[in-house]
């Protein structure tokens, strides 16, 4: 993880966190869930529930 805060092998900062920048699914089990995965593919995942 340290990794993350390198540029070409010399570290420049400390990873105090990280993002999950994407999201998979299965769109049916999503569906036989009740998940609008289209509202959330739309606004995000703020979108759930409700």
């Amino acid at each position: 993880m340290l990794e993350l805060g390198q540029i070409q092998g010399k570290q420049y900062r400390l990873p105090i966190y990280t993002f999950q920048w994407a999201w998979g699914g299965n769109k049916r089990m999503l569906e036989e869930a009740g998940i609008d995965w289209k509202r959330i593919q739309a606004e995000g995942y703020v979108a759930l529930p409700g």
